[in-house]
């Protein structure tokens, strides 16, 4: 999509949001061509419904944040966890510029079980790039980073948005200590070394076999191997 058209497309949801708050949900496409002092032919141009309109402004999070990122002095070299918490703390603070209409409409526009909407798309995208472009990934993560896993850190920031919402502690810090301790958490497990150095140790055994057999555990792994070729 055009650079102008995703401007115009950000601020139709902007203005679109203002409405919902003012008129409590129930606005009309002609009140915000209106508010706007533009035709509602160029609405419909962009968007198909007032719903896709209000979706957008979820959405637009995740493409406001992509524009951010050439702003961050080295944000390439960003952690892992670096990643993932600045992302969601940035999302959040968006979020908060329109909290209420957040807490109305969060759960009704995204919470649809049946069908994921383009935020979550985008948010799984931008978390499945953040794992791509870092090479401090261990190799033996890369199995386990697959579509469902990037998946399932979409739903858990979901559910991070939901608690924030409810979250009464002063400043969101409760929030802000599980979203440290998720990042830290996945981290961890996705840069550990561990795995890699144990597969290339059953590598380098099974090529020289002949000396490996003769350490301890490892020959009697090595044994039990061939002793299962052999009984094929």
């Amino acid at each position: 999509m055009a650079e102008e058209h995703l401007q115009e497309k950000f601020e139709i949801s902007e203005a679109a949001v203002q409405l919902y708050i003012e008129h409590d949900g129930d606005f009309s496409i002609q009140q915000l061509a209106h508010a706007l002092e533009i035709e509602a032919e160029h609405i419909y141009d962009l968007f198909p419904n007032k719903k896709s309109i209000l979706l957008f402004f979820y959405t637009a999070i995740v493409y406001r944040y992509r524009g951010m990122i050439d702003e961050i002095d080295g944000f390439e070299s960003y952690t892992l966890s670096e990643k993932l918490s600045n992302f969601m703390f940035t999302s959040l603070d968006i979020m908060n510029e329109h909290r209420e209409f957040v807490k109305q409409t969060f759960d009704t526009l995204i919470g649809d079980i049946f069908q994921t909407s383009p935020f979550e798309k985008e948010v799984q995208l931008l978390f499945k790039d953040f794992f791509m472009e870092d090479a401090r990934v261990s190799v033996s993560s890369t199995f386990i980073a697959r579509d469902y896993f990037f998946s399932f850190l979409k739903s858990q920031y979901l559910f991070l948005v939901r608690y924030w919402i409810k979250d009464e502690s002063a400043d969101s810090e409760r929030t802000i200590a599980l979203i440290d301790k998720f990042a830290s958490f996945i981290e961890e497990a996705m840069y550990n070394k561990v795995l890699d150095k144990g597969f290339d140790l059953a590598k380098y055994s099974l090529s020289t076999a002949e000396i490996a057999k003769d350490i301890p555990i490892i020959g009697d792994i090595i044994a039990s191997i061939f002793k299962e070729n052999k009984s094929e």
